[in-house]
């Protein structure tokens, strides 16, 4: 609670209540000991575990309803998050892609339809678009899953849920950037290019600055 309020500069002693924590728990738990080497071990089987369900659902084979339990997120994270994440990159080879519909049916209009069945990922996509208030318009009956809510407020406190001192450091960070503070050097190859020209001459075989 201290870490995802971000107190702990202001209770220092919440690092002593971890060690004791640690000191009283025994093989069980609630709180265990690891070397590192151990830890390592377990971040190999970890990364094994997302690569084989990322795999399931690049190929179809597993829903991603089912694939966020399994990498112990949320849809909302998956789905949305990705789509913010991938709509602030300016690099297009850093985006992800987000397995969300199948292009194998052919769209066909619906008809004279009243009604219609919107799941999760629908309901996110098409917020995310601006497309929901008008679906919302279109129909006289929208029906839901049971459980979208559910998931939905889920998934909005599983995002709450970060660090608020490192969001606090990472505004800090954006406001000395605006500031003019820091500078930023953008991950391009073109001027890496141009640096290694500017401050390196080759002179019969050596390098001289």
């Amino acid at each position: 609670m201290v870490l995802e309020e971000g107190l702990e500069d202001k209770k220092p002693e919440a690092a002593a209540w971890f060690r004791h924590a640690l000191d009283v728990s025994g093989d069980d738990g609630p709180i265990k000991h690891f070397e590192l080497k151990e830890l390592l071990s377990e971040q190999l089987n970890w990364s094994k575990r997302t690569r084989r369900i990322n795999d399931a659902i690049v190929k179809g084979d597993l829903p991603l309803a089912f694939a966020v339990q399994g990498l112990r997120t949320t849809a909302v994270d998956v789905v949305l998050g990705n789509l913010v994440r991938n709509g602030a990159l300016t690099d297009p080879r850093k985006r992800l892609a987000v397995p969300l519909f199948s292009g194998r049916r052919t769209p066909s209009p619906f008809g004279g339809a009243s009604r219609i069945a919107l799941d999760v990922s629908t309901l996110m996509v098409a917020g995310y678009l601006g497309l929901l208030p008008r679906i919302l318009e279109a129909y006289t009956e929208i029906v839901i899953p049971a459980g979208a809510l559910h998931e939905l407020f889920e998934g909005r406190t599983h995002l709450r849920q970060f660090q608020k001192s490192r969001i606090k450091r990472a505004k800090q960070v954006q406001h000395a950037i605006a500031c003019g503070r820091l500078k930023v050097l953008p991950p391009s190859t073109t001027v890496r290019l141009k640096c290694e020209k500017k401050n390196f001459r080759t002179s019969r075989g050596k390098f001289a600055q």
